[in-house]
């Protein structure tokens, strides 16, 4: 039996087919994705997505249980559950009707680039904003009553000037093989904040310096993991 042209012409599409399938398979599994998509917010990966900081979370409860901190939507909703419902968010997408001073709060924050109201009206103390959001990173990193004092792969903590850090450090929750085997979304984003911050003199006395960042522990891993994905630097 003799098979047409066009019946060839679908087996051979189909058996194409099905092999780029197996390929995008193996890939996603062993973490190549990246390479079709490396800018995308896509996790090409099984696991948990870094933004869900489960280092910065638990430090923040355990080191500063008392302290009204602030979130945007992302980390609010993780936080929320994390803590247990133990701890208050500032925000979060689980319950949306927040009230309109919370939304003016956020939006005055965001858009002006006033933290006070955030300080004078809900007495917030801390704030843990996604390393994904570099928009909050600046505000806060830029601001001269706060200062950076941990990063993880998906979060930065900033302690408000009010808060003492005497006799502490920066905690570095990154970690450069964890960061490896994230997206090179995550994984862009967390470095870029990390070295932001570390090489950013600190706006008033109370913050902590460079050195205080570059002396940590897995410093220069980190940093030679920066240079592969930000060739420049």
């Amino acid at each position: 039996m003799r098979l047409g042209w066009k019946t060839l012409g679908v087996h051979h599409w189909l058996g194409a087919g099905m092999r780029l399938a197996g390929f995008c398979v193996v890939d996603f599994f062993t973490g190549k994705v990246d390479a079709f998509i490396p800018e995308g917010q896509h996790v090409s990966r099984v696991g948990k997505v870094a933004i869900y900081d489960d280092d910065t979370a638990d430090w923040v409860k355990r080191e500063f249980p008392d302290e009204r901190v602030f979130t945007t939507i992302e980390t609010g909703s993780y936080c929320l559950l994390r803590w247990n419902f133990e701890k208050p968010v500032f925000l979060d997408g689980f319950f949306a009707p927040h009230q309109s001073t919370v939304w003016d709060a956020y939006h005055s924050a965001l858009r002006r680039r006033d933290l006070k109201p955030l300080e004078h009206q809900f007495g917030i103390r801390l704030a843990i904003v996604p390393t994904t959001s570099p928009h909050w990173v600046e505000r806060f990193r830029r601001d001269r009553n706060w200062n950076a004092i941990a990063i993880g792969a998906g979060s930065v903590v900033f302690a408000h000037d009010s808060i003492s850090l005497e006799g502490r450090s920066p905690k570095v929750f990154l970690n450069s093989g964890d960061l490896r085997k994230s997206s090179f979304y995550f994984r862009e984003h967390a470095l870029k904040a990390f070295f932001q911050i570390a090489t950013s003199e600190s706006k008033n006395t109370t913050g902590f310096g460079p050195h205080d960042w570059t002396s940590q522990p897995g410093f220069q891993d980190l940093r030679s993991l920066a240079k592969e994905v930000f060739p420049r630097m």
